[in-house]
Parts: C-alpha cells; structure tokens; sequence
C-alpha cells in the first residue's frame, strides 16, 4: 500500500499534465501512425480512439468485433491484452511520455462478449523519471471484464529505451 508521502509524488510528477486534461483526443505519436491498436494508417488495425480525461486517465470505447473472436462469440484473450497496453500507452502519450512495454500482467476476470461494445481505461499508478507504472481494466455491461497492469520504460532517441531499472 503506498504511502501518503508517495501519493503526494505522484500527484506533484502530474499535476501540471493532468490540468490540461479537459476529455480531449489524444494526439497520436508519429511513430503510431500504423499501429495495430491506434493507427489511422493501418487498415487492418482496430482504430482505437484514445481521449484524456480531467481526472487523468484516458478513456476508449471498442465495438468488439467478430474478426477478434477466440472462442465463438468471445474477444481473443491477445486482442483484450493488447487493448489493456494500448490504453496505457495512450495514457502516457497524453502526458507527452513516449515509453515501452517492460512488463504486462493481464487478469481476466470474465469473458468478453463479441458484437457487445465495451469501454477501456487506463491511468497512471506510479510515475518516476525512467519507470511508470500504469493500471488499465475493460468494462462491458458495467462488470470489469479485464484488467492489467504493467511497468513502461522511457524511450530514448538514440538506444530506443532509457538506462537499466
């Protein structure tokens, strides 16, 4: 359980972010333009639309196609996963963070109907110079459908990714 002196951190590492936060998109990385999750360009892609929320966390909604079908009329467990990472993704992107995945770790709680839109949301738990650590969960028909957390390492422009953590 963190402490108040860690939740005060955190909310001084975002308060600045967080108050320009008034439910808007998200703008899209360069680098994401043909991204599976987000990407305007890839038309085979899921088209995910991200927007920041004043609380700030990131909001999304997705229809839950049968192209992404596991077991009949059930979301792929990959597809809920990589949906739970794009989330948290744009959560940081909000902030003008560019990061990478380092560690998921995905619960699925209940199945996720086909053909059923559901909402994703994401937001930051813990944030350090070159370590965020985010939450994300998928809801459908009111019920936590899924949920995620995972660890990001900042980018950096000539290795790809920040020092050793």
């Amino acid at each position: 359980m963190e402490s108040n002196s860690d939740q005060t951190q955190i909310d001084k590492n975002l308060a600045g972010s967080v108050s320009d936060l008034r439910e808007t998109p998200v703008i899209l990385e360069p680098s994401h333009r043909t991204c599976i999750v987000c990407g305007c360009d890839n038309h085979h892609g899921m088209r995910v639309d991200f927007h920041a929320q004043a609380d700030g966390s990131v909001t999304a909604s997705f229809s839950c196609g049968n192209d992404y079908q596991g077991y009949p009329q059930t979301l792929h467990g990959g597809i809920i996963a990589t949906l739970l990472d794009g989330a948290m993704t744009h959560c940081l992107f909000a902030r003008r963070i560019i990061a990478v995945t380092a560690e998921l770790t995905v619960r699925y709680v209940l199945p996720v109907q086909t053909c059923h839109p559901a909402s994703i949301r994401a937001w930051i738990v813990k944030a350090s110079p070159r370590l965020h650590i985010l939450s994300s969960e998928l809801v459908q028909d009111g019920e936590v459908r899924a949920k995620a957390q995972a660890k990001f390492r900042n980018m950096n422009s000539r290795t790809g990714l920040s020092g050793a953590s």
